[in-house]
C-alpha cells in the first residue's frame, strides 16, 4: 500500500484504521488516521456538513445514509456552547462602533444570536438531513459558527460546538463521541471519503475491519460501493478479515485479490456461486486438500451468527481443528476464526 501511495501522482486518500500508521504523505495526499486527534468524528462531521451544505443541501442526504447504516436517525443536532466569559466579550462588542466590530471578523447575525442565547448558555440547531431545504438564515448562522468555531473559541465567545445524534430506537440522544468505537470508525472514515474524493481519486484503506462488528465487515465492500457509486475512483483495501473478502460476492465492481506473501494477483469471478466457498483460498492460508476446513469454519461462524449453534459448540469445534492442524498458516486462520466467534457472541449478548 505504501508503494502504491508513493508511486501515484493522482489525488490520493489514505484511510488508516490502525495505530501502526506508517504511511508517508506527499502533495496531493489527504490522510485519515486514528492516531490523529484532529480526525475526531465530531470534526469530520462538521467538515462534511459545511462542505456538502455549501455545495447543495440535497447532498446532506449522503451523511444521512451513513448515519442510518449505523442505526442512527438521519438527524444531526449541533449545540454551540457559550464560553463562561461570553457575556463580558459580548458586552465589549456591543459598545464598539460597527467599524471596530469588523476587526473581529464576526457576522453581526452571529453576534446577535450569541447575545440572544446568552441566558440559555447555548444555541441549538437540529438539522434533518433528509430534507432538501434549510431555512437560509438558520443555515448561514450554523455554517458561520462551524466555519468560525476556532476564531470564536479564541475570542472566548464559544466553548465549542457539540454534535449529537439519536439512535433509531428514538430514546437515546448522545454526543457523537459517546458512540461505540466501531460506529465512530465507520462514520468518520466514510464521511472523510465522501467529502474528499474526486473523479480519478486513488483511495487506500488499511485494515478497515478494526473495531467493526462482523456484520459490518461482511457489508463493508458493498457499503463502500454505494458511497462512491457516482465517482470514477480506484480503491485498494488491505485486510486480514475473511469476512470483508466474503462481502465481494454481491459487488458488481471490478475486483482483484493481491497476495502480499506471494505477490500473485487473481481477479474475482462474479460467476462463482458463493464467495464463502473460496473465502480462505483468497488469503492463501488453506491448502487445496484442506478445503473442508475452510468450508466448515465459515459454516460454524454463520451458524453462530444465526443462533443455530451455541458459542461453546463453535469454539470447541474450532479448537478441535486447531489441535489437529500442523500447518502454521492454517493455525492462524483458526485463531482468527476464534476471535470472530468471540466478537459475534459478545455482540449477541449486548442486543
Amino acid at each position: 500500500m505504501q508503494e502504491v501511495s508513493q508511486g501515484s501522482r493522482r489525488d490520493t486518500l489514505i484511510i488508516c484504521n490502525t495505530v501502526h500508521d506508517k504511511f508517508r504523505t506527499r502533495p496531493g495526499v489527504k490522510k485519515f488516521s486514528v492516531r490523529n486527534l484532529r480526525n475526531t468524528p465530531s470534526n469530520i462531521i462538521k467538515s462534511a456538513f459545511v462542505e456538502l451544505a455549501r455545495e447543495s443541501t440535497y447532498r446532506l442526504n449522503a451523511i444521512a445514509k451513513v448515519l442510518e447504516y449505523c442505526n442512527y436517525n438521519p438527524v444531526l443536532t449541533f449545540i454551540a456552547v457559550l464560553h463562561k466569559d461570553a457575556e463580558e466579550t459580548l458586552s465589549e462588542l456591543s459598545h464598539m462602533a460597527m467599524s471596530s466590530r469588523r476587526d473581529f471578523d464576526i457576522s453581526p447575525n452571529i453576534i446577535e444570536s450569541l447575545s440572544e442565547s446568552n441566558s440559555h448558555g447555548h444555541i441549538e440547531f437540529e438539522i434533518n438531513l433528509t430534507l432538501s431545504y434549510i431555512e437560509p438564515r438558520i443555515q448561514e448562522m450554523l455554517l458561520g459558527i462551524l466555519e468560525g468555531e476556532h476564531h470564536l473559541r479564541k475570542l472566548k465567545l464559544l466553548k465549542g460546538v457539540e454534535v449529537h445524534v439519536q439512535h433509531k430506537d428514538g430514546n437515546r440522544f448522545l454526543r457523537i463521541d459517546q458512540a461505540s468505537s466501531g460506529e465512530l470508525t465507520l462514520i468518520a472514515s466514510q464521511l472523510f471519503i465522501l467529502t474528499n474524493m474526486r473523479n480519478g481519486s486513488l483511495i487506500l484503506i488499511d485494515e478497515p475491519e478494526n473495531s467493526l462488528h462482523p456484520q459490518w465487515q461482511k457489508d463493508y465492500v458493498n457499503t463502500l460501493g454505494d458511497l462512491i457509486g457516482r465517482y470514477d475512483v480506484e480503491v485498494f483495501i488491505a485486510t486480514h478479515s475473511p469476512l470483508i473478502v466474503s462481502g465481494v460476492r454481491n459487488s458488481e465492481d471490478s475486483i482483484s485479490f493481491h497476495y502480499a506473501e506471494t505477490g500473485n494477483t487473481t481477479f474475482f469471478d462474479h460467476s462463482v456461486p458463493s464467495a464463502e466457498e473460496s473465502l480462505w483460498e483468497q488469503f492463501e492460508t488453506i491448502t487445496p486438500e484442506s478445503r473442508y476446513v475452510s468450508d466448515h469454519v465459515v459454516d460454524l461462524l454463520e451458524d453462530l451468527d444465526n443462533k443455530k449453534r451455541t458459542f461453546d459448540e463453535v469454539t470447541q469445534a474450532l479448537e478441535s481443528m486447531a489441535r489437529a492442524s500442523y500447518d502454521e498458516r492454517q493455525g492462524k486462520v483458526l485463531q482468527a476464526a476464534k476471535k470472530l466467534a468471540i466478537e459475534i457472541h459478545q455482540e449477541a449478548q449486548n442486543v
